[in-house]
């Protein structure tokens, strides 16, 4: 999990950002997203590249949250030749 306090000094940064622009708090779950998408943004192209770039996300949050935002069409995993599941992309 996690790669240390830094990450939850992110999180909570990030949150207080978040709060002050919305008027209204706003669980640590709901910043989930954007930092799944902020790591495909910074290059991320295989899913441990991914999870490093979400401090403290279990693997199966983290593949859920895939789940949904390609489900929701915002990432498409391409399949490769062989028919297997590639890396998400934006």
């Amino acid at each position: 999990q996690g790669q240390g306090g830094g990450d939850q000094g992110l999180l909570a940064f990030v949150g207080f950002l978040v709060d002050a622009i919305l008027g209204q708090p706003v669980a640590v779950a709901d910043l989930a997203d954007p930092l799944v998408l902020r790591a495909l943004f910074c290059g991320a192209r295989s899913y441990s590249d991914i999870q490093g770039g979400v401090p403290d996300m279990s693997s199966a949050t983290l593949s859920q949250r895939l789940k949904e935002l390609e489900h929701a069409n915002i990432i498409e995993r391409p399949k490769s030749a062989s028919g297997t599941s590639r890396p998400p992309m934006l």
